[in-house]
């Protein structure tokens, strides 16, 4: 098999780039390549609204790192980018990609090629076979793929405004003034989970508070004398 190994250990850098944490090695027809350990990848460069079928990551991981590797040397001059995509095309195909899969990959990246390079002649570089051959596919992805990709575009904006309006309720919320508890009420904190429930607390009844005058009281009349049962006679008596 042209790759030395079937198995791709990488880390993870960022939200997008990986890192490889062994190397990779390929044998081509006449040379041999070998992706070094800590190279930076993002596996397959694919488009958002495309990876529903073209995912990042597959069975093409592979073939997608030793791509990214190509096109680095392609960039130093060591080998000619038009060599690189068809060394990807191959390498796709001894992985078992479809025909259709691995041609459209390869027009796409032919395509990219221009961008990269900032040179139209990349299209033709490969000869006038190979234009008609991206021109082709290119005319039937776009009739096959229009509809689709303007669906998850709509899809992503929607999203996307989900998104915004969530974040601006949850900012909202975060930032509103709370109601702080009137001054001289003590707010007992919660139970904890599992602990038994506090007993009511009594009624509390209001006393009725004793008036005290300040006037003066009114005062009781006197008792009347008593009058002995048999009063005694301190008549003279003559004789």
């Amino acid at each position: 098999m042209p790759f030395m190994s079937d198995r791709v250990v990488v880390q993870q850098i960022d939200a997008k780039r990986w890192e490889l944490a062994e190397p990779i090695g390929y044998q081509g027809r006449w040379e041999y390549f070998e992706v070094p350990s800590e190279f930076g990848t993002d596996f397959a460069s694919v488009p958002r609204v495309l990876t529903w079928l073209l995912p990042r990551y597959g069975v093409y991981t592979r073939a997608a790192i030793l791509h990214d590797y190509l096109w680095v040397l392609a960039d130093q001059g060591a080998i000619p980018r038009v060599d690189a995509d068809g060394l990807f095309r191959r390498a796709l195909r001894e992985l078992g990609v479809s025909v259709v899969r691995r041609w459209l990959m390869w027009a796409a990246v032919r395509v990219g090629a221009v961008s990269r390079s900032r040179s139209i002649k990349e299209l033709w570089a490969g000869g006038p076979w190979q234009l008609l051959a991206i021109l082709a596919i290119g005319l039937q992805a776009v009739v096959l793929l229009a509809v689709p990709v303007v669906v998850e575009l709509v899809c992503l904006a929607l999203f996307a405004l989900l998104e915004w309006v969530v974040y601006l309720l949850e900012r909202a919320l975060r930032h509103a003034p709370r109601r702080r508890a009137p001054q001289g009420v003590s707010v007992p904190p919660p139970a904890p989970a599992g602990s038994p429930a506090a007993p009511p607390a009594e009624p509390i009844t209001a006393e009725t508070p004793s008036v005290r005058t300040t006037g003066a009281t009114p005062a009781e009349p006197a008792p009347e004398p008593q009058r002995p049962a048999n009063p005694p006679d301190f008549s003279l008596r003559l004789g």
